[in-house]
């Protein structure tokens, strides 16, 4: 990440305390500034056309709109937008489904604030951050993929 530039951070997810969490986590940040949060994903990509939004954080579950539809939603109308998914879910086919909607980055709710700032950072600077649980569940998804293709039908 290149020193001096501040990257404008907006939070979703239908828990107001996670927001103020996140918030309160990032606060006094010199690199990062919440743009904005809402607890409803259906008024994100009004509020994002309102503002300028660097990095959307976002919860999976949610009424109304879950997280991978929010994404494949916003990816359309916000391609530059870098978007790191905030779960409790570390099963393989919701990872699935947010890398297949775009997302950049992958943690766990269980993150601590060093690790949440070290994901931010690398997906800010263009690169992609997963949870090592979420590494790992990837990685073990792969070799069963390939213990399965190894089996016949008999």
């Amino acid at each position: 990440m290149n020193k001096g530039l501040i990257y404008n951070i907006f939070i979703v997810d239908d828990h107001q305390l996670v927001i103020d969490g996140i918030s309160s986590l990032l606060k006094g940040s010199e690199q990062f500034n919440i743009s904005g949060s809402s607890t409803n994903p259906l008024e994100v990509s009004l509020r994002l056309s309102q503002s300028s939004t660097d990095i959307l954080l976002t919860d999976i579950s949610m009424p109304a709109m879950n997280g991978i539809e929010l994404t494949r939603l916003l990816k359309k109308d916000f391609p530059d937008l870098k978007v790191i998914a905030i779960s409790m879910h570390g099963e393989n086919q919701i990872i699935k489904e947010m890398l297949d909607a775009g997302i950049s980055g992958y943690i766990l709710k269980n993150t601590g604030k060093q690790e949440l700032i070290e994901a931010i950072t690398k997906v800010a600077s263009g690169g992609t951050y997963f949870d090592e649980n979420v590494t790992r569940e990837i990685l073990n998804s792969f070799s069963s993929k390939n213990d399965e293709k190894r089996l016949t039908p008999r």
